[in-house]
């Protein structure tokens, strides 16, 4: 019997090892662009062994940083980059090893709203020129996320995606937003450095859906028309998965082009919008531990009028 004891006991342990495992956000992946200098870009993930020490080393330079798994979560700041690449960053710990390739540092800006962001290059007014233009632009890189909606907040960075992180090329530009990738391609040839595009919208949405609780607790509820299938509009389903899970990532910034779902509800608006820009101010901050600015700039697009009336105070 005690053999059998001592033969159950490591398979177990044979088990347990074979399930240990090193992960990160799954938002991070080869290609991507990661904050630059002065800020410190921060990588995350999780693993199984709790206390082990995580390490992350940027290839071709000597400094080594780590973090410490704690509830199954580990975080790092990396040396603060100049250079702008690429690069190969290992990360390590007993769990095992991961390696992101063709890493590039320059600004990373978060993308959000409803249709107007979502809005695809594809649909511009000469969207063949426009995307063979853009295939010049090998250092603008973006990733978008997947429609996907939830209850509670997702807190392990397992997101899906819809495209992985890339540099541009037909197949995938023609379905990224327009506004979002045009703003970098304009912006790039001034700044001269990479930029990266976080892609986070969904069409049809209304700002509670993309607010914090504190957001949503420091102004008047709207009703809205909860369509479950087509565009989420009751609180924090999409804070909870398209938000939340990015807080760490350190940011240069975000663009927000939203409002029609809300704009029967002028007066509710303007509290609601200051106040998702101040929380999503402070949680980027704390979560990529003070490397996003908490004054980080905010642009956003006042809807433009399209019916031809002179009312005043309504929906233009």
């Amino acid at each position: 019997m005690a053999s059998v004891i001592y033969l159950t006991f490591g398979v177990c342990l044979l088990l347990t090892t074979a399930q240990a495992a090193l992960r990160l956000a799954s938002y991070y992946g080869d290609h991507m662009v990661l904050q630059r200098g002065p800020q410190q870009a921060v990588l995350w993930g999780t693993a199984d062994t709790e206390g082990d020490t995580v390490s992350a080393r940027i290839a071709g330079h000597s400094a080594t940083v780590t973090g410490t798994v704690h509830n199954g979560q580990w975080k790092l700041k990396l040396p603060a980059m100049t250079d702008h690449g690429p690069f190969k960053i290992d990360v390590t710990s007993s769990d095992g090893h991961l390696s992101i390739r063709d890493v590039l540092f320059g600004d990373v800006w978060l993308c959000s709203g409803q249709s107007n962001m979502e809005f695809e290059m594809k649909k511009v007014i000469n969207s063949s020129a426009e995307i063979q233009d853009a295939l010049r632009f090998n250092t603008i890189r973006y990733w978008e996320g997947a429609y996907q909606k939830g209850d509670a907040p997702i807190t392990d960075g397992n997101i899906q995606q819809l495209i992985a992180w890339t540099a541009p090329n037909a197949a995938t530009l023609s379905e990224f937003s327009a506004v979002c990738f045009l703003f970098a391609e304009y912006l790039q040839p001034h700044v001269n450095y990479p930029i990266g595009l976080v892609g986070s919208y969904w069409g049809g949405t209304a700002i509670e859906s993309w607010s914090p609780p504190e957001a949503v607790q420091s102004c008047p509820a709207t009703p809205h028309n909860n369509i479950p299938d087509c565009c989420p509009q009751v609180p924090l389903v999409l804070w909870n998965t398209k938000i939340y899970p990015l807080l760490p990532m350190t940011i240069t910034g975000a663009l927000w082009y939203q409002g029609e779902t809300n704009a029967d509800h002028a007066l509710e608006y303007s509290c609601q919008t200051k106040a998702m820009v101040r929380e999503w101010r402070a949680q980027f901050n704390k979560a990529s531990l003070g490397q996003t600015s908490a004054n980080f700039p905010f642009g956003y697009v006042q809807l433009a009028a399209y019916n031809d009336n002179s009312d005043v105070g309504g929906f233009p």
